[in-house]
């Protein structure tokens, strides 16, 4: 795996092993209880300016590379290694614009329905 490899998808209780090939790691991990919710995870680079707009409940952008400015109802400015939380009834849309080329993570995290007893 590199870093333009597609994001690896599996359970907490598999047993994983890896063997390290070169230079330092970085990992992004997004772990959810699977009874209450569900998640996809999306890794892009930005060159310009690009357009979230709501696929869940909440969505979670980590700047794994580079600065980005998010723009919406709020103005944040995340650098690397930082995230951001956006609850999408707060926010209709947000876009992220980038000084330079970042690479990012969007976790996106849907809540599945509870019934009251």
């Amino acid at each position: 795996m590199d870093e333009h490899a597609p994001p690896f998808v599996f359970r907490g209780e598999q047993r994983i092993s890896a063997t390290l090939k070169n230079g330092p790691v970085t990992d992004f991990n997004v772990m959810t209880r699977r009874a209450a919710c569900a998640h996809t995870l999306e890794v892009m680079e930005v060159r310009d300016i690009h357009r979230c707009t709501p696929r869940s409940g909440l969505m979670l952008l980590y700047v794994a590379r580079g600065q980005v400015a998010c723009l919406g109802g709020r103005r944040e400015i995340c650098a690397e290694g930082e995230s951001l939380l956006v609850d999408w009834r707060e926010e209709p849309a947000i876009e992220l614009a980038v000084p330079e080329p970042a690479r990012i993570c969007l976790a996106h995290i849907t809540f599945k329905e509870t019934q009251d007893d």
